[in-house]
């Protein structure tokens, strides 16, 4: 079963990240900080579970795709069709390495 676990890599990465934007732009910190607070917020809900909808998964890749982008000054591009995803499918971005 797979465990969705704080990864204390991209908890690290993301608070060097935030060091850095905080003397740059207010905004930015604070766009940062709700991503960041999302993308966590989402492994803690979900800890429990063995399935999440493949949106729910989504989002987190977005938020973690913005995560990264802060840091690599946008080089990451996503690519994404429209739709509603009702299907359900095992933990993937948040599951332990």
């Amino acid at each position: 079963m797979p465990q969705n676990k704080v990864r204390p890599e991209i908890l690290y990465e993301s608070l060097e990240i935030l060091i850095s934007l905080i003397h740059k732009d207010e905004k930015t910190v604070e766009e940062f900080i709700t991503v960041l607070s999302s993308f966590y917020r989402s492994i803690i809900e979900e800890r429990h579970t063995e399935t999440i909808s493949l949106e729910q998964e989504i989002e987190a890749v977005e938020n973690l795709i913005f995560l990264l982008n802060s840091k690599y000054n946008g080089q990451i591009n996503e690519q994404k069709s429209e739709g509603h995803y009702k299907i359900n499918i095992p933990l993937l971005i948040m599951e332990a390495g």
